[in-house]
């Protein structure tokens, strides 16, 4: 490790709505803990639950990240992908997951999945044509019906959303690839999932520094555009790209360049604990030049820096 501090335009410190302060150098290297874990998944499998009830261990074979704010942790996983995918000292880098996307509009889904109110989703509640449209943009050239030969037939299918809030999202979603593919098995997850309680209400910890409700910029596509569904049902699970590049976004992109090219070099890395110990200790020690305890207490020595910091 040495002391080189990476330039950022978008990531930065800030105040997590837990009430908290959230450090530059901490933010570093929570963002590569939690892609690592995802990489991880993505690696070495994850579990899957087949129609039959059982768990089967696979790794997927495409991973869906919801729009708009899970499509830039699909831009920092493929950063980070040919660092911290190999294992310690291996030229091999393993083959990365074919990335898909889709807008699953939570406001507006939820009535239509949910119509009783019930807090359980159901796609059997949405349309043939809307279910042929999903099946659709996977295979653009093709009618989108199950006859059709369509590429997330018979895969294993990884969904990614950016943070667990309610867990509404997931639950559509789920639900609604599992009508459009069922020859596929289909598993959801999270890329930021810490919780806290404030005032014995259950929140979100923290938010990814690009996650912004009240606006689209920053993530490189906008809303879906509902009106256009009913000529085109595909149009309800599709963002809308902007008829300028997002500049926001692009500086992001670059952020996460340089985070990733900064991992060891700069930016401590700290292996996700889903990883067995001797794997941590490994890849500490390769990415660090250091052991698995001198980086914790380095770890540790950054965020005591920071508290005394924001006491001054």
């Amino acid at each position: 490790m040495n002391d080189r501090q990476p330039k950022y335009d978008v990531l930065k410190a800030h105040r997590k709505t837990d009430g908290t302060e959230k450090s530059l150098p901490e933010l570093e290297m929570e963002y590569v803990q939690l892609t690592d874990k995802l990489i991880y998944s993505m690696t070495h499998g994850i579990n899957f639950r087949t129609p039959e009830r059982t768990i089967v261990h696979e790794k997927p074979t495409v991973v869906i990240f919801f729009d708009k704010s899970a499509r830039p942790v699909s831009w920092l996983t493929r950063e980070l992908w040919d660092t911290l995918a190999p294992e310690p000292g291996s030229d091999d880098i393993p083959e990365q997951p074919d990335f898909k996307y889709l807008n699953i509009d939570r406001k507006r889904l939820a009535r239509q999945l949910d119509p009783n109110n019930c807090g359980k989703f159901d796609a059997s509640y949405v349309t043939d044509n809307q279910i042929k449209g999903l099946r659709s943009i996977f295979n653009p050239s093709h009618d989108g019906s199950y006859e059709a030969e369509n590429t997330l037939d018979g895969q294993n299918i990884m969904l990614v959303d950016e943070m667990l809030a309610s867990g509404a999202t997931m639950q559509m979603a789920t639900s609604l690839i599992q009508r459009a593919f069922p020859t596929s098995l289909v598993q959801g997850t999270y890329w930021m999932e810490k919780k806290t309680y404030i005032n014995g209400a259950e929140g979100n910890a923290d938010a990814p520094i690009w996650y912004n409700a009240s606006s689209e910029i920053g993530r490189g596509v906008g809303d879906a555009r509902p009106n256009e569904s009913i000529t085109d049902p595909a149009q309800l699970f599709l963002s809308r790209r902007f008829p300028v590049p997002d500049a926001k976004s692009l500086l992001l992109r670059q952020d996460f360049k340089t985070l990733a090219q900064s991992v060891g070099n700069g930016v401590l890395y700290l292996p996700h604990n889903i990883r067995d110990d001797e794997s941590q200790e490994l890849r500490t020690q390769h990415h660090n030049n250091q052991t698995f305890t001198e980086t914790m207490l380095a770890r540790k020595a950054i965020i005591n820096a920071h508290k005394n910091d924001y006491r001054r």
